[in-house]
């Protein structure tokens, strides 16, 4: 889940959730009904991008639909940004905010298992990196996220401090996350 606004006055919070059997807020979320409670922690540390990078290149499957949308409404006008989206199949493809300079590219995996997908991975091989210093935020299946941010460091050439990296879930729960 995602918060993606926050209205003070009318006491508002709009909250994304990817909905999955796994963990607590995707059933929680199914489940919901107007006036269910929910109980909201926080706010907490959260890591904040500079705004002064040349371009943004954002890499997620639909887990992190809910924040490339966020991501999309607060990068600064006018900035360069290249969304790399990895869904299930057609029908998991959602209407994101539409910005000038924007390009979103969806990639289908039609029935192929998320856990072992390898089209972001693959996408990565043919990149040609934006023009300029350039963010990269990766958010996916764990492995998959630290194996491609890898990738950008060594092969791009990207420093490790341009590049967030985050596993949003585990093929295989029981593995050590490493490094």
């Amino acid at each position: 889940y995602t918060p993606r606004w926050w209205d003070h006055e009318a006491g508002e919070l709009a909250i994304d959730f990817v909905l999955h059997d796994q963990g607590i807020a995707g059933p929680w979320a199914e489940r919901a009904q107007p006036g269910d409670p929910l109980s909201i922690g926080g706010p907490r540390g959260s890591f904040v991008v500079a705004g002064d990078y040349d371009a943004y290149v954002l890499i997620g499957d639909e887990t992190a639909l809910p924040a490339i949308a966020r991501w999309l409404d607060v990068l600064p006008d006018g900035a360069e940004v290249q969304a790399y989206i990895e869904v299930s199949d057609e029908d998991e493809r959602q209407d994101l905010p539409q910005y000038e300079n924007v390009r979103i590219h969806w990639l289908e995996r039609n029935g192929f298992p998320a856990a072992s997908s390898t089209l972001l991975e693959d996408m990565l091989t043919d990149f040609e990196a934006p023009d300029g210093d350039t963010f990269y935020w990766i958010a996916t299946e764990s492995r998959r996220a630290r194996m491609m941010r890898k990738f950008i460091e060594g092969h791009l050439g990207v420093p490790r401090d341009w590049i967030r990296s985050t596993g949003y879930w585990k093929a295989h729960p029981d593995e050590a996350d490493g490094d």
